[in-house]
């Protein structure tokens, strides 16, 4: 098994060669846990404890906080010193909405920022435009 610290994000990596443990020590040991070829006794041992089920290389990841100072409070000591920080530095310039769906306005709203965005960087690459064009609006 190798963990892995990503900002915020606590990943285990397992192989079926790995010792996978009966239950994972409590809500804030993993975020993600990522399995290779898992087996079913895997499976059924992670959903019980919160993780839902991603499938491809699996990715089970917990619930978010429904909040966003819950959110800042689950996060280690430095990480959200440098979240609250960035807050205050934004607060009053930028709009932060959580939407549990999107939608294609939002999608298209955000296309465009995307958009513009590339367009100033020297060697920006617009993937989001043709990956859109290609999926269509089958996710909604």
């Amino acid at each position: 098994m190798e963990i892995e610290r990503y900002f915020d994000l606590t990943i285990a990596h397992f192989t079926n060669e790995d010792a996978f443990p009966q239950k994972f020590p409590g809500q804030t040991a993993f975020d993600i846990i990522c399995i290779h070829n898992p087996t079913a006794t895997q499976r059924s041992l992670l959903l019980p404890q919160g993780f839902i089920y991603k499938p491809e290389w699996l990715l089970w990841v917990r619930e978010v906080n429904s909040t966003l100072d819950g959110y800042v409070q689950s996060l280690d000591h430095g990480v959200r010193s440098m979240v609250r920080k960035s807050l205050r530095e934004v607060e009053g310039n930028c709009q932060v909405r959580i939407d549990s769906k999107l939608d294609p306005e939002t999608l298209k709203h955000w296309l465009r920022l995307y958009q513009k965005r590339m367009a100033e960087l020297p060697f920006g690459m617009d993937f989001a435009s043709v990956y859109a064009t290609l999926k269509g609006s089958q996710y909604f």
